[in-house]
């Protein structure tokens, strides 16, 4: 007869197995993102020389990614792609422009059938495979010291602050002028605040289900 705490970890082990995504999608996710950071770091893009660097963002970065409720939804991936170039050099219209015709151009080299779309933030690249899932790309800058300094000063620790980006919207006011005032994210930052946050309260139970690979 089988004990209450073994019934219990059973019942945790197809919890974890009915709401974890398929292994293989995350690989691909990874692969994705790593393509695209290629692409745009390669020779003759138009954005090299600004030193481009590519990191995912939102719940694969956060580890939070669970399986769709219906079968026809589509994974979200999200990825911010960070240019070395001063605000006040460049209009949001101009680096959203720019950061568009590599992804056309990484669209049409890779073969994809559906062409990216143009959002308010992001350019979305949609992808035909057997899972549907499509990947929401952001261009943006690093913030400038004095920002990071301001945020220094209440008390955002230096390693989340300096993380800070400037991002282009559609919908600002300023979209099209050269100006030092953009809008302002962090998600890099906000994803080490969210890891610390976890601490030690998680850390044990975590590699315990590491081990017995139990991916959640």
């Amino acid at each position: 007869m089988l004990s209450n705490r073994t019934i219990g970890r059973q019942f945790f082990e197809l919890l974890v197995e009915s709401l974890d995504i398929p292994r293989s999608l995350y690989q691909r996710a990874v692969s994705r993102h790593r393509s695209l950071a290629e692409w745009l770091c390669r020779d003759g893009s138009r954005i090299r020389e600004f030193s481009p660097h590519v990191s995912p963002q939102g719940s694969f970065r956060l580890g939070t990614v669970v399986k769709p409720l219906v079968a026809e939804a589509v994974y979200d991936l999200d990825n911010v792609a960070t240019l070395m170039l001063p605000k006040a050099t460049i209009t949001q219209r101009r680096l959203k422009q720019l950061y568009g015709l590599e992804i056309q151009d990484y669209a049409t080299a890779h073969g994809m059938l559906a062409r990216p779309e143009d959002k308010n933030r992001c350019w979305r690249l949609p992808y035909a495979d057997e899972v549907n899932f499509h990947l929401d790309s952001l261009p943006s800058l690093a913030e400038e010291q004095l920002f990071v300094r301001a945020l220094r000063m209440r008390d955002v620790p230096e390693e989340w602050a300096k993380c800070a980006i400037a991002i282009t919207d559609k919908r600002h006011p300023a979209y099209e002028k050269l100006t030092a005032q953009w809008l302002t994210s962090n998600p890099r930052g906000f994803a080490r605040w969210f890891e610390s946050r976890i601490g030690t309260f998680a850390e044990v139970r975590r590699r315990e289900l590491v081990q017995r690979r139990l991916y959640a």
